[in-house]
């Protein structure tokens, strides 16, 4: 009961606390000058809750929504702590040479709308930041844990006390993510997905459907079959640890909500074209809609078979090179129409399927219908229950 679903979402609770969200974030005038610390002298932040340590390769990100999930963690401590959270480190998606031409290199504000009212603390304290002194890749700073890997963030998992907290981590960080996704105008008008919705036939009911291969089937717990889930091992005894597997593993899943829905359109995101060719043995059942984007990019240069992690693909993140820019035009395409769509088949082991799901929660004021490939939603990002 979608409607039922919606009632208990408490849409009168989220308003509330989306609203909490933006008025710590942006405050009154004369609270943002006290907050923001801008007559104080350089090192005195102790207002403001100010951040530049990052999960990845350098302290500057990882995955899009890998990242955008650790920033959300910030978010929810700066909300705890009643400061505005200021984040002045760097953001590798945006290493690229059309956010150096618009003077936002390494900046999430070259996608997305500011973070905070604090923009003059944010300049001084971006020009002294340096990468953190740790070689894992998955590595990074925090005030309270240095030199520790980006997992160990229990105190991420602290929801609000009272009535915003009643509901839980998903619904809280839902509203968390959503505020970080609000798109620049700039963005909104080059993205122009009302424009390729159109062009390309996306429209409801439809089923959003997520295809992760790429770097995740040999650098991540994608590769071993049966991913310790703690106890949630028993609800994914087949597809559990989930190998990237071939469209034909997706079918039933895709299946059952068309059946149950009574749509066959089908949104495929995938960063592989032979998930696109195999859906063409399909086509008789299922009308499949994918984004034109040159996949060959997520591959290394001169690749012999060996796969990396997205981070440390260094060809991508260069102000000389528009190539992180197009590789981050097609993640917030795939992100934006899996949210849009009214049904997901996701695979919840990847950041990416997370932070659509919980984008779509949030548009649609209850969580859609979804079946998960290979595992619950965030079970090993220590961010969420176990």
């Amino acid at each position: 009961d979608l409607d039922a679903s919606k009632r208990s979402w408490g849409p009168g609770v989220w308003r509330k606390l989306t609203q909490e969200i933006h008025k710590n974030q942006f405050p009154a005038r004369a609270k943002a000058q006290q907050m923001c610390g801008r007559n104080r002298t350089r090192s005195d932040t102790a207002l403001a809750y100010a951040q530049g340590g990052n999960v990845g390769l350098g302290g500057m990100g990882a995955g899009v929504a890998s990242t955008v999930h650790f920033i959300s963690g910030y978010l929810s401590e700066a909300l705890l702590e009643k400061k505005p959270f200021v984040f002045y480190g760097r953001f590798n998606y945006a290493s690229n040479s059309v956010c150096r031409s618009a003077g936002k290199l390494a900046d999430f504000e070259c996608y997305l709308q500011p973070f905070s009212a604090c923009s003059s603390l944010k300049t001084r304290l971006s020009a002294d930041w340096k990468p953190p002194k740790i070689s894992q890749n998955r590595g990074c700073v925090l005030p309270a844990t240095p030199h520790k890997w980006c997992s160990e963030v229990a105190h991420f998992l602290r929801v609000p006390n009272g009535e915003l907290g009643r509901r839980g981590t998903f619904w809280f960080r839902s509203a968390l993510v959503s505020f970080l996704m609000r798109l620049n105008a700039g963005t909104k008008s080059w993205l122009g997905l009302p424009a390729l919705k159109k062009r390309i036939g996306f429209k409801g009911p439809i089923i959003g459907v997520h295809v992760r291969h790429g770097d995740a089937c040999e650098t991540t717990d994608r590769k071993v079959l049966g991913h310790a889930f703690g106890r949630h091992a028993v609800l994914f005894p087949v597809v559990g640890g989930g190998r990237c597997k071939g469209l034909e593993a997706y079918i039933p899943a895709i299946q059952t909500l068309s059946e149950r829905y009574n749509t066959t359109r089908v949104y495929l995101a995938t960063d592989d074209e032979a998930i696109i060719a195999q859906s063409k043995e399909y086509s008789h059942r299922f009308t499949f809609i994918t984004t034109p984007f040159d996949r060959e990019i997520l591959k290394p240069p001169n690749s012999t078979g060996t796969s990396k992690l997205i981070e440390r693909r260094t060809d991508l993140w260069s102000s000389e090179s528009k190539s992180g820019h197009d590789l981050m035009k097609s993640a917030l395409i795939d992100i934006l129409l899996l949210a849009d769509s009214d049904y997901l088949v996701a695979q919840l082991l990847s950041n990416m399927s997370r932070l659509a799901l919980e984008l779509s929660a949030a548009m649609k004021l209850r969580i859609p219908p979804y079946i998960s490939m290979d595992g619950p939603w965030c079970p090993h990002w220590k961010m969420c229950p176990k």
